[in-house]
């Protein structure tokens, strides 16, 4: 009883520790602001706000749990996309920033239309409810298992105020907000791995070699390619990647949070390995399970509410309301979806698909030929794309099916939308 009081302190007191960080930014005038801070991330910054907001608490949970029963394998479901995407957003940095523009909605209107502009705001949404969705469905597991309270209502306490403290202050107050998560997600994980690893048994050691080792299967392959994609046309990405101050200190960011995720990550898969299960599953003293809450509160939050921030830009571009109302919204939207869809790797791969499918290849094709405009392939490809991701979500959501489901359903889908994207697009120019 007495450790559960100590959790629940702890969990309205760090809440209330972030409202406090965030109100200390400046209120920002316009959008340029509150969603891209000006602009002026410095390198240190997009570190931050990259590593702290790539470690969520379903990842942890999903990679560990993996970790523990196909070993090395689990490299292909969050170490090996991180890094893959980490570098491609290296690469897409400079063309990006070259545009002027500032969104994935401004870069696909340029090439596509304002039609195309509207509809990757509505695809955005979905990737980020979905993606906020797999968070829930974590933070409700935590919920229940430290603070002995139903999933759902600390769910939909957490999503409330993360929703209202994003809606204060925007990107710069996150930064902040970011730096101050980092540091207890460091502290934590070295402490876990100091108990966890340093009383491990020697059958636990020798039952590494029993593991399965890093050759890929089919399915690792296509989970891989799935959440590669989507995290390097990801809004979340791409508005951090803007942010920066100029293309020096973007790259500094990426590349140092590229070292430190997958160091962190490779911690976690150790963990995972050695103690035979999830991390909430590990035997642990007070003082370690208070340093696994403390993981996992900080996990949940920071990614949380930068998917909040991130959502509410794209909500923008669709709704007239304020970018509170906006956040609110989607905080709520994602809470319903966690309720219905309680697999983390699921729902985290279907957010995957919908960018994916939907986007990846028209953002690519914008920036690779800026000079291109192909309103109707664009609008059709991302349209084709939108609708098989839904078939492979109706298929989770009903239980059956004719479309194969995540992430088998890429291995159709990308050759499918890549032939009618180049099909469509020599049309359209000869018809021009």
């Amino acid at each position: 009883m007495y450790e559960t009081l100590l959790l629940r302190a702890i969990a309205v007191g760090f809440l209330l520790l972030l409202l406090v960080l965030s109100l200390r930014e400046k209120p920002q005038k316009d959008n340029k602001g509150f969603f891209f801070a000006n602009l002026k991330l410095s390198g240190r910054q997009v570190f931050f706000t990259f590593s702290a907001s790539w470690i969520g608490a379903a990842a942890l949970l999903m990679l560990s749990e993996r970790a523990a029963k196909q070993g090395w394998q689990a490299l292909y479901v969050m170490p090996l996309p991180t890094l893959a995407a980490l570098l491609l957003l290296v690469l897409i940095r400079r063309p990006f920033a070259a545009t002027g523009l500032l969104s994935l909605e401004d870069l696909l209107e340029r090439s596509y239309g304002k039609g195309a502009a509207r509809f990757a705001s509505v695809v955005s949404l979905w990737y980020l409810v979905l993606a906020l969705s797999s968070q829930g469905v974590a933070l409700a597991k935590v919920g229940e298992s430290f603070l002995k309270v139903p999933g759902p209502l600390f769910l939909l306490v957490v999503a409330t105020v993360v929703s209202l403290y994003t809606a204060l202050r925007g990107l710069g107050s996150l930064v902040k907000v970011n730096r101050f998560q980092l540091f207890f997600l460091v502290l934590s994980i070295l402490g876990l791995a100091g108990i966890t690893l340093g009383g491990a048994s020697r059958e636990s050691w020798r039952a590494l070699a029993s593991l399965p080792g890093p050759s890929p299967t089919v399915e690792t392959l296509l989970i891989f390619l799935s959440l590669t994609l989507a995290w390097t046309v990801s809004p979340i990405s791409l508005q951090r990647v803007r942010a920066a101050e100029n293309n020096r200190e973007a790259y500094g960011g990426l590349l140092g949070a590229a070292l430190f995720l997958a160091l962190f990550f490779a911690v976690v898969m150790v963990l995972g390995m050695v103690s035979g299960g999830s991390l909430l599953a590990l035997t642990l003293p007070l003082s370690g399970r208070l340093l696994l809450f403390v993981l996992f509160l900080s996990a949940l939050i920071s990614t949380m509410d930068t998917m909040v921030n991130t959502a509410s830009l794209s909500l923008s571009h669709l709704s007239p309301f304020s970018p509170g109302v906006n956040s609110f919204l989607v905080a709520w939207s994602s809470v319903l979806v966690a309720l219905r869809v309680p697999s983390i790797l699921t729902t985290l791969g279907l957010a995957s698909e919908v960018m994916a499918e939907a986007l990846f290849l028209p953002a690519l094709a914008a920036l690779l030929f800026p000079r291109l405009r192909l309103p109707r392939t664009g609008k059709l490809v991302m349209a084709a794309g939108l609708f098989l991701s839904l078939l492979s979500f109706s298929r989770h959501l009903l239980g059956f099916g004719l479309f194969p489901p995540w992430p088998y359903s890429l291995a159709f889908s990308l050759p499918f939308l890549l032939l009618l994207f180049v099909l469509s697009s020599l049309q359209e120019l000869k018809g021009s």
